[in-house]
């Protein structure tokens, strides 16, 4: 779905396992706090959706607010999971479901219940549609501005090694060029010392 794995050490994990999982590893704070994070970040898009549709259209800067608060990981999860919970639904884009689809999200089974469902955004599916459109744009910009910085620094890491290993061969030019005249002025000595033998 992306390359974007990790972003920064402020954000917290998703929790990826369900009550079930979390209560066989002893892991149940982790989930619970997960799952707090989890209806905030749901909770907070219903909100910004509902302040900034006007009935036919979403303000276009909604999305990067919540991704700085919540984080793209969390916000993939809340964006993935409404859709794969209404996959049957026409007004999700077969775009958007595909890469919907993508994301691994375990099932949280409890008395025959998904406990899932309780995180769908229930904003009107055409509007949460377009909500996702503008946040995979987001997904894709700071995908290649980190991208971007990847690639300056490797630049400059590239820079850094070569300028050492370019002295070392200009140093080693020079050596093999003192050798070669060193050994020609011995060369040409000898040669005058057997002229001068010679001679007497």
């Amino acid at each position: 779905m992306t390359d974007i794995k990790k972003e920064t050490n402020s954000y917290s994990k998703v929790y990826g396992h369900s009550l079930n999982y979390a209560i066989e590893h002893s892991e149940v704070e982790k989930y619970k706090a997960s799952r707090k994070l989890n209806r905030e970040c749901k909770e907070a898009v219903e909100e910004t959706i509902r302040q900034n549709f006007d009935g036919m259209h979403l303000k276009s800067d909604i999305v990067k607010p919540l991704v700085e608060q919540y984080g793209l990981e969390r916000m993939m999860f809340i964006a993935a999971n409404t859709i794969q919970q209404q996959s049957w639904d026409g007004r999700f884009s077969r775009s958007n479901k595909e890469w919907a689809s993508k994301f691994p999200i375990e099932g949280d089974i409890m008395y025959d219940v998904d406990k899932n469902r309780e995180l769908v955004v229930t904003s009107h599916p055409a509007v949460m549609n377009g909500f996702i459109d503008m946040f995979r744009e987001e997904v894709l910009k700071l995908e290649k501005k980190k991208l971007f910085i990847r690639e300056k620094s490797q630049k400059v890491h590239d820079k850094s090694t070569i300028k050492p290993s370019l002295k070392a061969s200009l140093a080693e030019k020079k050596a093999q060029m003192a050798g070669r005249e060193h050994g020609t002025k011995e060369k040409q000595n000898n040669q005058k010392g057997e002229e001068r033998h010679t001679a007497l």
